[in-house]
């Protein structure tokens, strides 16, 4: 691999001593160790060496690269007199970040932060003099630098204000300078810890929210068909951040003590590294393949990753299809284990709890209905987990009254459902209290989305409509389309929906439209037919008729929900050929 070329406007050191491009030897032997890492990580990769060994052998190349340019900077200026004598040795170079974790990419930037105390700014220019000079020796050699330059209690206060900096600090790794007992780093590492001992319930609060808003800007969903592989939901920022929430909730962010802790089970970190191997392989294979860093899992790249790992069509399915489908898999378990995990971490105080005791109402024995949520009785979780029936009639009362269904209930029934593989048997047709609970939820859609979503993410949608099965985290590679099959026919329901809150004339077709549930269901189920060799609204047809068999539908309903479905891409053609 050559030398990466300089890049126009970059800072250079310029000296008598330098050579014919204008670098000092210092840069020039940077340059090469930067090149050589990246050779050696492509080496790595093409040998099979697991993705996260990897990035740890990015991270320790790298920091071979930064010490070597810190000795430099230090003993320069030191020999030039420019600092006060043993000012230089007060200063602490911190690592962090991905850095920090030593989960390198080969093109990650690299986050620094130069700790001094207060009084080496006063005193003398130290600090300035290595701040510029390691920024700019580590620009001229290649790499992308984050750098800062604070005192111990101005990073502090920054992590108190902002959960970004908290997270991106709390995983600091100390690479050059004093260590001890109450030198800057201990102290840093302290504070951090004591601002999650003080506070952890609104820490993670405000975890979870700039969480939440990091990702809505990158798609909200698993399902996205371009998804980002850091940012995106599922991807490796879910992964660190399931280790911050271990960090606040249990002053570790070790996986095995997660697990000694009860906050994670041996089952999640096992998927949760098992991802992070996937994720990671993709990055490095995206980053390598650009000469950048490169995150966006685009068509393009899909395509390439596709036929760079020798994958084969399968009847009805692309390679490309097959290969987003194992990503997608991956990405799914981490956004469950991260749902089930916040679940854990921001439980309700017991006092909540009382209050709900009290002012909600019980509904037919096994429920309690408000203030504020719909909760199954502590007693009858395990029977309600064991019954679709019951399950469903818990989302039944979330939507007739409005409020979301209880975190722990929920949990308590995920948690059931997949260590059990389901609740009922799926026989076909239907018992008729599935079928009659199922049906409900389309009665009130106000919340259907949300039902749907909860079913379909813990695998009871498909014990009622078996064919989702097919349909999940399939890829539907076109230009007409931003999700996967799952996703867009949810989304689609809720497009629906969304009419009957708005205004104009589409909201107003909406309130004239009879039997609307099945219009819904239709909507639900109208993709089900993709992924296979024939036509997929003819396979969709046959698909309507047997899950009409199964609902136990009237012979009337039947007939319209297969019409609607073997029938819905007219609407697209009118569409787009007739407005």
């Amino acid at each position: 691999m050559s030398v990466p070329p300089a890049r126009t406007g970059e800072l250079r050191w310029e000296s008598n001593t330098g050579g014919a491009d204008g670098f000092r030897p210092l840069v020039i032997r940077g340059r090469a160790s930067l090149a050589a890492l990246r050779e050696r990580v492509a080496a790595e990769r093409a040998a099979g060496t697991p993705p996260r060994s990897i990035a740890r052998i990015a991270s320790d190349l790298t920091d071979r690269i930064v010490l070597d340019v810190w000795t430099a900077v230090i003993d320069d200026l030191r020999a030039a007199a420019e600092a006060k004598r043993g000012s230089l040795e007060q200063l602490v170079l911190v690592a962090h970040g991905g850095y920090g974790r030593r989960c390198q990419a080969p093109y990650s930037d690299v986050d620094l932060m130069l700790l001094h105390s207060p009084s080496l700014v006063s005193a003398d220019t130290s600090v300035a003099a290595v701040a510029r000079r390691l920024l700019q020796d580590l620009f001229d050699i290649g790499l992308e630098v984050g750098q800062s330059v604070r005192t111990v209690s101005e990073a502090i206060r920054l992590a108190r204000s902002d959960a970004t900096v908290y997270t991106t600090l709390i995983e600091a790794r100390l690479l050059a300078g004093p260590f001890g007992p109450d030198e800057p780093f201990d102290r840093l590492t302290r504070d951090l810890a004591g601002i999650a001992r003080r506070g952890p319930q609104r820490l993670v609060a405000r975890l979870c929210e700039a969480r939440a808003e990091e990702a809505s800007r990158y798609g909200a969903s698993t399902a996205l068909l371009e998804p980002n592989v850091k940012r995106s939901p599922g991807g490796l920022r879910d992964l660190q951040f399931i280790h911050w929430l271990g960090y606040v909730a249990h002053g570790t962010a070790d996986a095995a003590a997660l697990v000694s802790a009860g906050m994670l089970s041996p089952r999640d970190a096992a998927v949760l590294a098992a991802a992070a191997d996937h994720l990671h392989g993709v990055r490095i294979d995206l980053h390598l393949a650009a000469g950048r860093s490169a995150d966006d899992l685009t068509r393009q790249e899909q395509q390439r990753l596709a036929e760079e790992r020798g994958i084969a069509p399968a009847p009805g399915l692309l390679p490309v299809e097959i290969f987003m489908r194992e990503y997608f898999r991956h990405t799914r378990e981490v956004v469950r284990v991260v749902e089930t995990v916040k679940a854990r971490t921001l439980r309700r105080p017991q006092r909540s709890s009382w209050v709900t005791g009290i002012l909600g109402h019980r509904v037919d024995n096994r429920y309690l209905v408000g203030p504020t949520t719909v909760a199954v009785l502590p007693a009858h979780r395990g029977e309600v987990a064991g019954s679709l029936a019951a399950v469903l009639r818990l989302l039944e009362l979330s939507q007739t009254y409005r409020w979301p269904v209880d975190d722990d209930s929920w949990d308590a029934i995920r948690v059931a459902v997949g260590a059990a593989g389901g609740a009922d048997a799926v026989d076909s047709p239907l018992p008729v209290d599935v079928c009659r609970g199922f049906l409900a939820l389309f009665d009130r859609p106000e919340r259907l989305g949300s039902s749907l979503r909860r079913l379909h993410d813990i695998g009871l949608l498909e014990r009622i409509i078996p064919e989702f099965s097919h349909a999940r985290d399939l890829l539907q590679f076109n230009n007409y389309h931003k999700y996967t099959v799952d996703e867009h026919s949810i989304r689609a329901v809720e497009a629906a929906v969304a009419h009957g809150a708005s205004k104009g004339w589409m909201a107003d077709l909406w309130r004239h439209v009879g039997r609307r549930h099945l219009l819904l269901l239709a909507l639900l189920i109208h993709d089900l037919g993709k992924g296979y060799e024939e036509d997929h609204s003819e396979v969709g047809r046959r698909i309507a008729e047997s899950i009409a068999v199964r609902l136990r539908l009237p012979r009337d309903e039947a007939g319209i929900l297969a019409f609607l479905v073997h029938k819905h891409l007219v609407m697209a053609h009118l569409a787009f050929r007739r407005d």
